[in-house]
């Protein structure tokens, strides 16, 4: 199993029992329930299909809900006058109606009010780009520049406006009680702007009792402008390409990119990469040459997840781009192999101040392992983030994921180069540890005398009660 971890959408393409199994032998370790499209009762079928999926597996599969966020799109538009060209004037109306291309509503009435005259509006990612000439009481008189056929319900991006839309939507929060009752590993939040609405989603988290973890995708220029304040509230950072490409300049969505995947590197935070990586596929049975070096290069910068969208939820053939990720995957994590990254030897807290606690464990664990040239670390999570930092330091050998728990296995799913096992027992107990030696022996291939690094909490009964590093050679 290649250590980036690969995250696919769920969609009518991929949404029965036999063809996720087959996506999860092929590499699968997470699944995207995409609330922008279906029903509730759709959704629940696909999570118990993947469910399903995994116990057949005999693997701990997590699964994300990403919320829609406050996505501003067309209404209706008739299909026997969807063309626009370059100079056509078009008239966004307030009031709702069975629309042109030349004259449509939308689904944001006060957009009417926060666009301006020289504001841009962008629609069907950029495909299609007007320019507000003038602003009335109920309508906005734009210019056509770049032209296209419209079509309902495209999103409608518009960078140059100050919108008041809240990022939680009420759509959002019938949306997370829905996640939240199916018990989700995760839960992505979308058009973040500013460190409060992530605060606003963990609040609403709270009220639920929900113990998911919060992915925040970053895909507007206010998100960038805020970054290391929105790391450090979340549990996991999305580089959302695709909305981020229209937002801003494209030019500089790379550089961006690249600058988020070295925050969360530092900071110990995971971090997805996501939006047309492996795009031609969702029609064609082999990548392009610039897909595949932009997967790869999204890896050896050091993101964790790398993510697929149309490709598995609409594609031809999900479980062969899945084959196709992995491989990718595998051959870039060979090539550095033999560079690793001592650079992140520094990590600290996630504000960036003083080492923490766990942080030094797990960086220790990571020295140890390395000097001794160890077959494996292993670490039972429990309520620290050590494993999850054991895990940013990117060892060279497998990192064992211990827990008792489904939830706590599945929440292990998303971090790079972790194995999560179910297993019971206290590491500190020596018929524990001799079980986990028969369990190394059968399912990893280590040897008598093969090396592991033990992280583990202190004795239960004893002067230690920190946490504590644990040199152990199979089998004595």
């Amino acid at each position: 199993m290649v250590k980036t971890k690969i995250l696919a959408t769920l969609g009518p393409a991929s949404s029965c029992p036999a063809i996720i199994a087959k996506m999860i032998r092929a590499g699968l370790a997470g699944a995207r329930i995409n609330f922008s499209h279906g029903t509730h009762e759709q959704h629940a079928a696909t999570i118990q299909s993947a469910r399903e999926a995994a116990r057949e597996c005999g693997t701990a599969l997590a699964i994300v809900g990403d919320l829609c966020g406050p996505k501003i799109r067309t209404g209706i538009i008739s299909s026997d006058d969807n063309l626009l060209r370059v100079g056509d004037q078009v008239i966004i109306t307030r009031e709702i109606i069975d629309g042109t291309a030349k004259r449509f509503s939308t689904n944001y009435a006060r957009m009417i009010d926060e666009v301006d005259a020289g504001h841009r509006v962008l629609i069907d990612d950029g495909l299609v780009r007007l320019q507000v000439l003038e602003r009335k009481s109920d309508q906005l008189i734009c210019e056509c520049q770049v032209g296209g056929t419209l079509s309902n319900n495209k999103g409608i991006n518009l960078p140059d406006s100050n919108l008041t839309t809240p990022t939680l939507t009420e759509k959002d929060r019938v949306d997370l009680a829905f996640a939240a009752k199916q018990g989700l590993d995760c839960i992505a939040l979308s058009f973040v702007r500013r460190p409060d609405d992530v605060v606003e989603l963990r609040e609403a988290l709270h009220r639920l009792d929900s113990s998911m973890q919060l992915v925040v995708k970053v895909e507007t220029p206010q998100a960038v402008g805020h970054l290391d304040a929105i790391i450090e509230l979340s549990d996991m950072i999305l580089v959302a390409r695709g909305d981020l490409g229209v937002e801003m300049d494209l030019a500089k969505v790379p550089l961006v990119q690249k600058d988020m995947v070295d925050r969360c590197n530092r900071t110990g935070t995971p971090v997805i990469v996501a939006t047309q990586m492996l795009q031609s596929m969702v029609t064609n049975s082999t990548p392009t040459r610039a897909e595949v070096s932009d997967v790869a290069n999204a890896i050896l910068d050091g993101c964790d997840v790398v993510m697929l969208s149309a490709e598995t939820a609409v594609g031809h053939d999900p479980v062969g781009v899945v084959r196709i990720m992995a491989h990718i995957a595998a051959e870039a994590e060979a090539f550095q192999a033999g560079q690793p990254r001592t650079d992140l030897f520094r990590i600290g807290s996630p504000s960036g101040n003083e080492m923490t606690t766990p942080a030094a464990v797990a960086r220790s664990a990571c020295i140890v392992a390395s000097d001794l040239g160890a077959k494996a670390i292993v670490s039972r999570l429990q309520a620290g983030r050590a494993i999850r930092l054991i895990s940013k330091y990117r060892p060279s050998c497998p990192v064992i994921g211990l827990a008792s728990d489904d939830a706590l296995l599945r929440s292990m799913g998303l971090y790079y180069g972790v194995i999560p096992v179910r297993f019971d027992g206290n590491l500190n107990d020596s018929e524990t540890v001799a079980r986990l030696d028969e369990w190394l022996r059968e399912n990893q291939g280590l040897a008598s005398g093969d090396w592991i690094v033990i992280e583990a909490g202190g004795a239960r009964n004893g002067p230690v009660t920190g946490r504590s590093i644990v040199i152990h050679p199979i089998g004595k």
